[in-house]
């Protein structure tokens, strides 16, 4: 029976592959939309016209956290 070779691993190591794991995922997250919350945005409103307002804003900021540009703009109501 032979001994496999196995390579020695140190906290630093595991750590450096665990953040790089993080960082695509979190990539993967942006690109997906997945950190947009639209309950997020309506829960700031008090009342209709301010929440229709506030996800109206989320939606069409290019930068937004729905990872989607200017999707929303590119919509034709939007198209000015």
């Amino acid at each position: 029976m032979t001994a496999s070779k196995e390579t020695p691993t140190t906290p630093a190591l595991l750590l450096d592959q665990a953040r790089g794991i993080v960082l695509r995922e979190q990539e993967k997250r942006n690109q997906l939309g997945l950190r947009f919350n639209l309950f997020e945005v309506l829960d700031r409103a008090d009342d209709e016209e301010k929440g229709h307002s506030a996800m109206l804003a989320a939606l069409l900021d290019p930068r937004g956290k729905h990872g989607q540009g200017e999707t929303f703009l590119a919509y034709p109501p939007f198209m000015w």
